[in-house]
């Protein structure tokens, strides 16, 4: 029995399947244009341009600043409700239009 336990570890050895060969990949930085038009309601503005909101959350003191941290998030596919600080807030209280202009790259490296 041992004996043939030995002959099929041999048999084995001999017909090794050949691993596939991992495939050569080229990495790109891709570098483009992504424009937003935001609108936010001025009762959220309001209520998150405050020391209070600041302190639980982020250390943003204008609409401005504001409108970058919603556009940044949001184009990224997230929603206004799944952000730090904005949990208890209403979709409504944005607009946003991406306009995401791929034809106009702005660098690529290899």
């Amino acid at each position: 029995m041992r004996e043939e336990h030995g002959d099929l570890m041999a048999a084995k050895k001999k017909r090794k399947t050949k691993k596939p060969e991992k495939m050569k990949m080229r990495e790109f930085d891709v570098t483009y244009v992504v424009s937003a038009r935001i609108k936010i309601s001025e009762k959220l503005l309001e209520s998150v341009l405050t020391p209070e909101w600041r302190k639980y959350a982020y250390d943003i003191r204008t609409a401005e600043g504001i409108a970058e941290h919603l556009v940044f998030n949001i184009a990224q596919n997230r929603t206004l409700t799944s952000l730090d600080g904005f949990a208890d807030r209403s979709e409504d209280e944005i607009e946003m239009e991406v306009t995401w202009d791929v034809d106009d790259t702005t660098e690529v490296k290899p």
